[in-house]
């Protein structure tokens, strides 16, 4: 196989494995975070496309946004969607992660501290114009609530 179809194959197939990942997160914030065995068996599925995809950039960030889908509840996803996120600059799923836990965190004194480093890696970040906000996030942003009262 000549070195240009290998090339468009992989983008071929990182592109359908981002559309993979980008359907599952509508599934799972359009159902009320429903973690359901279609969910679950679709999850699975996806993991192992990214296993296959070449070692790039893009494989790291299909990592994050795939383990960012399981970081609400456990930790050590949270851990790895944020490992992957850093390696590719995939700043959606850093916002979401930092941001979620910055929420969570009852030390109100500091957020502020928080949110500003968060602001300085996202300003790092910010020539990456294919990041986008999540649903979890734009679903946050719709709630009517002030932060401090938001408990996790």
């Amino acid at each position: 196989m000549m070195d240009n179809e290998k090339t468009m194959l992989t983008a071929d197939f990182t592109k359908q494995v981002m559309d993979k990942i980008k359907a599952l997160e509508e599934y799972y914030y359009n159902n009320e975070y429903v973690k359901d065995v279609k969910y679950e068996k679709y999850y699975k599925e996806i993991v192992d496309l990214i296993e296959k995809m070449p070692e790039t950039i893009e494989k790291h960030s299909a990592y994050a946004d795939i383990y960012a889908l399981k970081a609400d509840k456990n930790k050590e996803y949270s851990e790895k969607a944020l490992s992957e996120a850093e390696k590719s600059g995939n700043a959606r799923v850093i916002f979401d992660i930092k941001i979620g836990n910055i929420i969570c965190n009852d030390d109100y004194d500091n957020w502020i501290r928080e949110i500003d480093k968060t602001i300085v890696t996202m300003e790092k970040l910010k020539a990456n114009n294919e990041n986008r906000i999540s649903y979890k996030t734009k679903r946050l942003l719709r709630q009517e609530v002030s932060l401090p009262s938001l408990k996790c």
